[in-house]
């Protein structure tokens, strides 16, 4: 063999064995995905760019957990009582009454919900798509101990470690009875099940009441955030500043670079970046919950936020409560959309709830703003002097006030649905001139 040859079979990975006594001969061995841990001591690793390769256990502090398949790395950290991330502390979370977290995630599995019983989990992974091929190299489990908060990360250090990875993990989740995530329903959760069933082993969150904060958040802040993301909730909801994150999809890559380098070094941000997140999901719960429980407080009123409350306890046919949010948040929007917005959804309310004469008042004042209701407003009025008040002239002219309505907007360029709307509303014309008629 050349020595060019050996040089870049070498610089490729590629271990060569001297079969003979004399070295003339070589035997060639594949490289291993693990990089320059493995390299045999007939050959010195290949040259990477870097003097120094940091394994794991100098980036992170943690430990080796023995498996039936090999050790598992998992870094720990324990947070003590009193910390805070943002502006609450991690054990608020164990404060909540039970019930909010049916209303948070409109599920009575979760009635009994109980943070203390629950994991918290996020996952870091080889892409952002899922699917069969995708891995879930570092699995962060975070929960409460008494008071204190207690963050477990169990990394894979090659592909060939996932089987000690995953039982570490099942053995770890086995003591909950419940689960927090953030998008975990259309990711996290999927997709360690995925790799559960294809290690052919039982998943041990199978059926567990699963609270996924995703779902509330855009409930209740997507009418004045741009983006329900978890690092703009930090930012906006929660006053957390991360200092030096890495971004999300630049995790897969960093990963990648760590297998073929050996080089741990890069990854210490990756297990900051999933800590993090598991402190945030223990504080995004205790916000949720606390607006749900006490939507006034001065500390998080809001008239935007009001008004998507009293959608959600809408939903939750919790009318009373609907009602008193919606008639805070009229009383803080500004004039515009969302203040008729809210409008509509309390007369509509009000409609249900048989408080007519309330309703009235809110079509009244919609139809006079001439916004973007003024004709649904005129057609509630018509219908309720058609229905309720037996007067069908004073139904007949607002019939013909919301048909002029319609026209106004039609010439201003706003034709959607305008035809169905115009002969729905000639049909009530026609059968209220039938009735003044007989």
């Amino acid at each position: 063999m050349t020595p060019d040859l050996r040089s870049r079979l070498a610089r490729l990975g590629y271990r060569l064995t001297p079969t003979s006594e004399l070295g003339q001969a070589h035997e060639v061995s594949k490289p291993s995905p693990r990089g320059p841990a493995l390299w045999s001591a007939h050959t010195s690793p290949p040259e990477r760019g870097r003097s120094t390769i940091h394994p794991i256990d100098d980036v992170v502090p943690g430990r080796r957990v023995a498996t039936p398949h090999g050790e598992c790395f998992v870094a720990e950290h324990h947070h003590p009582p009193g910390h805070l991330h943002g502006s609450h502390r991690l054990e608020e979370a164990l404060e909540l009454d039970a019930h909010l977290f049916e209303w948070l995630g409109r599920d009575s599995a979760l009635a009994d919900f109980d943070p203390a019983r629950s994991v918290f989990l996020d996952v870091e992974t080889t892409g952002l798509a899922g699917g069969t091929g995708t891995y879930a190299f570092l699995v962060g489990l975070a929960h409460f101990e008494g008071p204190r908060f207690v963050v477990r990360q169990f990394f894979m250090e090659d592909y060939d470690a996932e089987a000690s990875l995953l039982h570490a993990v099942a053995e770890a989740l086995e003591p909950f009875q419940g689960v927090v995530t953030f998008n975990g329903k259309a990711f996290d959760l999927p997709l360690l099940e995925t790799r559960f069933l294809m290690a052919r082993r039982p998943f041990a969150l199978q059926g567990v009441p699963h609270l996924d904060l995703l779902f509330p958040s855009r409930r209740l802040w997507r009418e004045r955030l741009e983006s329900c993301a978890l690092s703009n909730l930090e930012r906006e909801i929660l006053g957390v500043e991360r200092e030096g994150d890495v971004p999300g999809f630049l995790i897969p890559g960093i990963y990648f670079d760590y297998l073929q380098s050996g080089d741990a070094q890069p990854l210490g941000p990756i297990f900051e970046h999933n800590r993090q997140d598991l402190l945030s999901l223990a504080t995004l719960t205790t916000r949720l919950a606390r607006q749900y429980a006490d939507p006034f407080h001065p500390s998080v009123e809001d008239g935007r936020d009001l008004f998507a409350l009293g959608r959600a306890f809408e939903m939750l046919e919790l009318a009373d409560r609907a009602v008193l949010c919606y008639e805070r948040a009229l009383a803080l929007l500004p004039p515009g959309q969302m203040h008729d917005r809210a409008m509509v959804g309390l007369g509509s309310l009000y409609k249900r709830l048989r408080l007519r004469q309330d309703a009235v008042g809110l079509w009244r004042k919609l139809a006079a703003s001439g916004r973007t209701f003024t004709t649904m407003a005129y057609v509630e009025l018509a219908k309720h002097y058609e229905h309720v008040e037996r007067d069908h002239r004073e139904a007949e002219r607002f019939t013909l006030q919301a048909l002029a309505a319609l026209e106004l907007r039609a010439a201003r360029g706003e034709p959607w649905r305008v035809e169905q709307e115009r002969r729905d509303l000639e049909h009530r014309l026609a059968r209220l001139r039938r009735k003044m008629d007989r």
